[in-house]
This record gives structure tokens, C-alpha cells and sequence, in this order.
């Protein structure tokens, strides 16, 4: 289906699914419902494990799934966005993450085959839903303790391992990597997309926190963009946070520094609170109205997220055929990303080499001249990068010569460094974790 996936991308925009838990509201499930016959006796409380449902109701989740199709998607989504043990936990449930990944691929993988099989000039496709689980890998829960994590990146990269090895096995054509508020995670995840020789096509998108437009850990869109592109996606973008027309100006922004496609799904409009429950009010053709101005920004994959349904897919889908479409051509440009800024790979000028003391100066940290060469020597000094990288002002060279220290380095550098070694896996390292490699004036971007 790859081939088909790639056929189809250069052809048309592609429609993604709207919302999940919007259609699964409307079921009004309890608790008995969620528990199903299987888990009657276990001993936490169940209900509002979406992810359950794939075990429990499979029926409710292969019919919303059969709405979207009927509506006009070419992609829809499993229903795994927190199937994973980190968020499974809260549930006692993480033991059937890789259960319920399978469970909830297999059942769109049936619906979607089905609709293919009644019209195979419109393949339709399934995008495994990894989620941003309910940590973060880079920031504290504690304000007195800047260096406390919920939760490491091997953990995060284990979990997702599981969950992707889930979804393959279950028959997803995409790993969608959705609503990324921190870009560690979402490291952890391409992590795990590798370590589980994953070769299906992967889509990254990320979120906002606020009209600031920055992700929660602190990214702008550029930053974010450049910290996670060197994985060879099929598509960067943005979900969730924001309507079509608040989101306008970040996939602009988006646009104008990515070289792959680009994917939107916003939610329908802004929420309001009523009766204490926040509401989704844009109605379907209001939605579906910002489809060109979004494919003049760069919008080759269209979907919904929270408040969108079937209606506001199938507006869409009325809407996207009125657009021409000519297959875009990409650049090869590549940068390096703190969370504050990006700088082209080949307009970077460095540090003399310092120390990782010296480089926590405030003066240094605050340089927009030069990127700072910082040499790596201990443990401590990693421990030291990861916990004030967020202080930075431009991207670090790393200076290390230890195959180890250096693998740990780039493991815990949220945004895209540049790297510096003679370590004997400096270059592997380098094209695993997306650094550019410089030696002297020379730069290599993997």
C-alpha cells in the first residue's frame, strides 16, 4: 500500500478523519459499557479509556471509522492514541498497550479494505494514532527541581516501541505521530519507529500551547519543524490547539521552512464553555472554507480533530474537489533548532571550543553570534546540557569523542544539535539522532 500511499500524494490532497472522542461522546458510554465482558472484575474505574473500546466495543469504533470513510477520507486513524503503557498506567492497563494497538489497527484495517475493495481508484489507508502520552521527557513537574522528569526517554521510547510493533502487526499503511507538545517525546517515538524496523512512511504533528505559537516545550513552529525532519517523514504539520483560521499564520510559518508536505487537522474552531463542558461550534462548511487558503500554505493532508465529525469531513472533502493540485517539489535545506531559533546549516559559525562550565556563563548562553562548541567529557557535563539546554539562545555544536557520552548527548538534546567528534560512531550517531557532523568549516546533514 506504500506505493498506492505515494501514487495517491501526488495526485490529489489527501483527506484525513475528523475527531474520535467527539464521535465516541456521542455513544454516552458508562462504565459498564467500557468494561465489556472482559474486564467486569478489574479494580480501577474504566471509564473514559477510549483506547479500551477497541477491545470492549469494536463494533462502535469499525462504524465511526465507516462514517468517515462514507464521508469522503482517504486516511483514517486508529483508535491507539494513548495506547501505550505510560498512559495506560493510569488504567492498570498498561499490560495490554500492544494489545489494544493491534486490536484497534485491525479494525480499521477491515473497514478500510472494505471501502477499497468497493472502489480501488480510491484506496483508502490507515494511520496508526500515537499520542503524546500524559508526560513530558523535557520539562519538571517540579518548580523547585528543574531537573525532576515524570519519565526518561528510554521509557518513553520503550512504550512507543510497543505500541508501533502493535499497530505493524495489526496493518497500518502510516505511523501518524499526532499532538506533539514536547519534541523529546517525539524523538523517543522515531526512536522506537527504528528500533522496531518500522519502514512504513511516518507523519509528524505537532501542537500548540498558545497564539504565542509555541509548542509546550517551549518550540517555535520553525524549531520544532527542524528537530524532527531529518527522520525522512511523509509529512509534518499541526492538530489539535487551534481552529482552521487561528492556525493559518503557524502552517505559513511551517511552510516556508519544511521540505516535505505538510498536514493540518484543527479543531472545529475555538471552544466555548457551556453548561461546564467545552463546545465545539464551527459548523462543517465554515470549516471546509479555509481548505484553499491552507493548500496555498503548503496543506497536502486535510483532517479534523476535536469537534469535527463526519460532516465537517465530508464539506471538506466537497471543498478539496474544487482545488487544482500540482505535486510540489521540495528543497534540501536543512538547520539546526534550540527552542528559540533555527540557523541553516551552512551559514553556522561556531564557538572556540569551551567547556559545558563555561558555556552555562549567562553571557554565552545568551550569544546570537555563534553557535557554542561545547565540549562533552562526563556524564555530569550531559547531565548539565540536558537540564539548561532550554537557556540557549542558538544550537550547540557537541564536541565529543566518546561514542557513549555522545550517544547520551544527542539522546537528551531536544532541538537539533551539530556534533563535532572523532568518536568511531560519531557519523551513525550523527544520522540516528538528525545532528549535522562539522569538522573544521565542512558540514555533512544526514
Amino acid at each position: 500500500m506504500t506505493k498506492r500511499l505515494y501514487t495517491a500524494l501526488a495526485e490529489r490532497i489527501l483527506l484525513l478523519d475528523g475527531g474520535f472522542g467527539t464521535m465516541m461522546q456521542q455513544n454516552h458510554f458508562d462504565e459498564a459499557d467500557y468494561r465489556g465482558a472482559r474486564f467486569q472484575a478489574h479494580p480501577t474505574p474504566l471509564k473514559g479509556c477510549n483506547d479500551l473500546l477497541s477491545l470492549t466495543q469494536p463494533a462502535s469504533v469499525a462504524e465511526i471509522h465507516d462514517k468517515y470513510l462514507r464521508a469522503g477520507a482517504d486516511i483514517i486513524t486508529s483508535n491507539s492514541f494513548n495506547a501505550n503503557r505510560i498512559s495506560l498506567s493510569d488504567y492498570g492497563l498498561a499490560s495490554y498497550a500492544r494489545e489494544m494497538a493491534r486490536a484497534a489497527a485491525q479494525i480499521a484495517r477491515t473497514v478500510a479494505d472494505r471501502y477499497t475493495a468497493q472502489n480501488p481508484s480510491k484506496p483508502r489507508f490507515v494511520a496508526g494514532s500515537v499520542g503524546p502520552t500524559n508526560r513530558t521527557a523535557s520539562l519538571s513537574a517540579e518548580v523547585e527541581n528543574p531537573a525532576s522528569r515524570e519519565v526518561t526517554f528510554t521509557e518513553l521510547k520503550e512504550a512507543y516501541r510497543e505500541q508501533i510493533e502493535g499497530l505493524m502487526e495489526g496493518g497500518v499503511d502510516i505511523i501518524l505521530i499526532e499532538t506533539v507538545f514536547d519534541t523529546l517525546n517525539c524523538k523517543a517515538a522515531l526512536y522506537a519507529v527504528e528500533e522496531a524496523r518500522c519502514t512504513l512512511p511516518v507523519m509528524v504533528s505537532g501542537t500548540l500551547a498558545d497564539r504565542s505559537g509555541r509548542t509546550l516545550s517551549g518550540q517555535t513552529v520553525e524549531a520544532f519543524a527542524a528537530s524532527v525532519e531529518y527522520a525522512d517523514l511523509l509529512s509534518v504539520g499541526l492538530n489539535c490547539a487551534f481552529g482552521a483560521r487561528e492556525l493559518m499564520p503557524y502552517i505559513e510559518r511551517l511552510d516556508a521552512v519544511v521540505a516535505c508536505r505538510i498536514s493540518a487537522h484543527p479543531n472545529a474552531g475555538l471552544p466555548t464553555l457551556c453548561d461546564g463542558e467545552e463546545k465545539y461550534s464551527m459548523e462543517p462548511r465554515e470549516f471546509a472554507s479555509y481548505a484553499e487558503e491552507l493548500a496555498q500554505s503548503g496543506v497536502l493532508v486535510f483532517g479534523g480533530c476535536c469537534g469535527t465529525g463526519p460532516k465537517h469531513i465530508r464539506a471538506l472533502a466537497d471543498e478539496v474537489l474544487k482545488l487544482s493540485f500540482e505535486n510540489p517539489s521540495y528543497s534540501a535545506e536543512e538547520y539546526l533548532a534550540t527552542e528559540r531559533e533555527i540557523i541553516r546549516c551552512s551559514d553556522v559559525s561556531m564557538s572556540e571550543e569551551i567547556t559545558c562550565s563555561e558555556f552555562l556563563m549567562d553571557d554565552l548562553m545568551d550569544c546570537l553570534d555563534v553557535c557554542p562548541l561545547v565540549r562533552i567529557a562526563c556524564d555530569e557535563e550531559v547531565k548539565n546540557l540536558e537540564e539548561n539546554q532550554h537557556a540557549a539562545a542558538m544550537p550547540v555544536i557537541i564536541a565529543c569523542d566518546d561514542d557513549n557520552l555522545l550517544d547520551k548527548a544527542l539522546l537528551s538534546y531536544n532541538g537539533r544539535a551539530g556534533v563535532k567528534s572523532a568518536a568511531p560512531r560519531a557519523q551513525e550517531l550523527a544520522k540516528f539522532y538528525g545532528a549535522c557532523i562539522y569538522g573544521g568549516v565542512i558540514h555533512y546533514v544526514f
